[in-house]
């Protein structure tokens, strides 16, 4: 038995195609990160080089949020998980980090915007 009808499997196709659209947490982190003279990157998937890596997490994607994050850090990238998903289930995410921000992040990314070394005192 499939769990979707070819109509709603249509509808969700179309609806990752092109409503895509940026996490506005994310974009205010990004801007929080730039006024303090930090580079910022933006990926879905890629692998980056740097110092840190930010990522938004979910319950829907987590597995696929971790793997990234174990990549990352097998890169030597620090890996700091983000949002409701990591603040409220942090067992699934833990294993895979060095920070987990607990509720809203702007608090925790002023002090790593401000921080002379990645990840300051954290």
């Amino acid at each position: 038995m499939t769990r979707f009808t070819r109509v709603t499997r249509v509808i969700a196709h179309l609806k990752k195609q092109f409503h895509d659209v940026p996490s506005i947490h994310m974009a205010y982190i990004a801007a929080i990160l730039v006024r303090a003279g930090h580079e910022v990157r933006w990926t879905r998937a890629d692998l980056l080089d740097g110092d840190v890596a930010l990522v938004l997490s979910s319950l829907v994607d987590y597995r696929n949020e971790t793997a990234w994050a174990d990549r990352m850090r097998a890169r030597g990238v620090r890996v700091g998980f983000i949002g409701i998903a990591a603040s409220k289930t942090p067992e699934l995410f833990q294993d895979h980090c060095d920070f987990i921000l607990n509720g809203e992040p702007e608090g925790g990314i002023l002090d790593l915007a401000a921080a002379t070394s990645p990840m300051g005192s954290w």
